[in-house]
């Protein structure tokens, strides 16, 4: 799925009202003017196909109707932890081994869960377990749950939770729970690496980019 769709998603299922303030859709049919004039005419707004929308809407509908928590007989669906937690929350805080400042922005988080909305072609374990190693979703589990400790170090617990949903009819998806020892440690030894280099790079000024040629041109 495309990013634009992609996030015309998450802001549907996660916070509509800036979906219906800052999203509007074109279609050619119904306007008649260009995309582009269209677009002129509202500048400041996101402008999305007919399907894009469709989409968007027809996804956080049934993502929000989508179980996601069990304990017992009780169980949660995505609307409830909406209503419940809090929404694309940013937060800030200093590592203590490099001195850096880390900043997150995580999707939604409801007590002990952390919860990340993944949009994708193939839902099914094997197919997303793909779409993960390739994207390094570990780091980001990672790198949010070190942002949830650090805001709330006296809970426990901490959960993280891929909602992979894919975007064509009838919209299916899987709440994925990240694995604390194959998925998460792995990702959170990548997280050091990183910041170390990172800071190593930011105190020399020296970047690393392309291999040195083999050959003169």
């Amino acid at each position: 799925p495309s990013q634009r769709l992609g996030t015309a998603i998450h802001a549907a299922t996660l916070e509509p009202a800036l979906f219906a303030s800052k999203y509007l859709r074109y279609s050619r049919a119904r306007c008649a003017c260009s995309k582009a004039d269209f677009q002129a005419r509202n500048p400041g707004r996101v402008i999305v196909s007919d399907k894009e929308w469709e989409t968007a809407d027809n996804v956080s509908r049934a993502l929000l109707a989508k179980v996601i928590v069990r304990n017992g007989d009780e169980q949660f669906t995505l609307k409830d932890l909406w209503n419940y937690g809090q929404c694309e929350r940013v937060i800030y805080w200093l590592d203590e081994e490099t001195g850096l400042t880390c900043k997150a922005r995580l999707d939604l988080m409801a007590g002990p869960v952390t919860l990340d909305i993944k949009s994708t072609d193939d839902a099914r374990p094997a197919a997303f377990k793909r779409q993960c190693a390739q994207l390094r979703y570990d780091i980001q589990a990672a790198f949010y749950l070190r942002a949830r400790r650090a805001l709330e170090p006296e809970m426990q617990g901490h959960v993280f939770i891929m909602l992979a949903v894919e975007t064509e009819a009838p919209y299916a998806s899987i709440a994925h729970k990240a694995a604390a020892d194959r998925f998460v440690k792995p990702g959170d030894r990548e997280v050091s690496r990183l910041l170390k280099q990172f800071k190593a790079c930011r105190d020399t000024f020296d970047y690393p980019a392309y291999d040195e040629p083999a050959a003169d041109l």
